[in-house]
């Protein structure tokens, strides 16, 4: 009987080298040539392509944006729940936590912004101090301060920032709403208190009304709730991805997104102020037509009027905000989504 002979397996050391991945930079000059690690090299086994030799990095830029299942969100979105039965608590609680965790993105962003105030305010000469910091008065450091804090990108880029977060209750509207209404609490709680903190350390050292420091503190911490959700639009209509500077300055000969970044990246800066005056507005007009400010001094029941004006504006601009917002979901979902599972958008 002949002897049968078993196929010979090559060992894979025989096996030539995968060839490095090859592409073509016609279509997107800007981006430089890709020049993989060894463990970036992978082989790619399929039907179609067996043993096609791909680079990660490649894959990323040139892949078209993919859907992203249900089952892929909920494993990034690991602590959060995203249904229908989110409450506010619990969304609040995440959010802290997510903040507080590296690389403290929004703290540092809010710390940043308070720390140039202050030096801006100490150290510019009288001219320009006067040309900068327009209002005046024994409260208006921590008033300016929290308009400062505000006037940042944590306060607009709300689907950029938290990108895993924004697609997993895009298709929820009630969930929605209640992860933004979380964001802008805490967001509230950490440029609001603080500076009414501060306000009242001002107030008790210039030995001013405790009565109506205590009222103004409370219009500090309760503003920003009123403006936060205003500023949200902007990052539902024309949000952009957290890159470095370094990504962007490789490219910078695409000046339509680097035009279309810098426009959103200083937005807040516009929006913040302009928001700000609608909600401080009706209590102003009500101190100056109704009780004879600033030429008359507001008695502690008038001044506590004007705050509860302030603060109850504050309260229904925010509402209100967030009830648009929810319409711009609805309006933008297809377009928000592909933005934000595109890897290549800036």
């Amino acid at each position: 009987m002949e002897e049968q002979r078993q196929p010979v397996q090559p060992d894979d050391s025989d096996l030539p080298a995968p060839a490095l991945p090859h592409r073509d930079y016609s279509a997107t000059s800007d981006l430089r040539a890709c020049r993989p690690s060894r463990s970036d090299v992978h082989i790619a086994t399929s039907a179609g392509n067996p043993g096609r030799s791909q680079c990660r990095r490649c894959v990323e830029r040139t892949s078209p944006p993919r859907e992203v299942s249900a089952p892929f969100l909920e494993a990034r979105v690991h602590d959060c729940d995203v249904d229908g039965a989110l409450t506010l608590r619990k969304a609040v609680v995440d959010v802290y936590r997510r903040a507080f965790r590296p690389p403290f993105e929004v703290p540092a962003a809010l710390l940043f912004n308070a720390l140039l105030m202050t030096a801006a305010w100490f150290l510019l000469p009288p001219r320009a101090h006067q040309f900068v910091f327009g209002l005046t008065g024994p409260l208006a450091f921590p008033v300016i301060m929290a308009s400062w804090m505000l006037g940042d990108t944590p306060s607009t880029n709300v689907a950029g920032h938290d990108k895993t977060r924004a697609l997993a209750v895009l298709d929820d509207g009630a969930a929605f709403v209640r992860w933004l209404a979380a964001r802008c609490i805490v967001l509230t709680s950490l440029v609001g208190v603080p500076c009414a903190i501060i306000a009242l350390i001002i107030g008790d050292v210039g030995r001013q009304s405790a009565f109506k420091v205590i009222a103004a503190c409370v219009v500090i911490a309760i503003i920003p709730f009123g403006i936060l959700p205003v500023a949200a639009w902007v990052g539902l209509l024309l949000p952009y991805h957290l890159r470095p500077l370094r990504w962007r300055w490789d490219r910078r000969r695409n000046w339509r997104l680097i035009a279309r970044w810098a426009l959103l990246a200083f937005s807040p800066f516009v929006i913040v102020p302009v928001v700000s005056a609608v909600i401080i507005f009706p209590p102003a007009a009500l101190a100056h037509w109704a009780f004879g400010a600033p030429a008359h001094k507001l008695t502690n029941a008038e001044f506590v009027l004007v705050a509860v004006t302030a603060c109850a504006m504050a309260v229904l601009v925010g509402i209100g905000g967030l009830w648009v917002a929810g319409r711009l979901r609805v309006r933008r979902h297809d377009r928000l989504a592909t933005y934000l599972m595109d890897p290549a958008a800036g």
